[in-house]
């Protein structure tokens, strides 16, 4: 797959991975996996959260 990118995140994922001793793929995939996390928690809190509607 190729994905190209506006120059700023170029810029931050190259200084990323140098900070974090890791490659610029690697820092895609850890924010990628970050965002699926988050999204995932949302979800369940939606889930599991009952309505003000439903009167829980």
């Amino acid at each position: 797959m190729t994905v190209r990118l506006p120059v700023d995140v170029t810029e931050y994922l190259k200084d990323q991975a140098r900070r974090n001793f890791t490659s610029r793929n690697a820092e895609v995939i850890r924010a990628v996996r970050e965002r699926m996390g988050v999204a995932e928690t949302a979800r369940v809190g939606a889930i599991s959260t009952p309505s003000r509607a439903s009167g829980g």
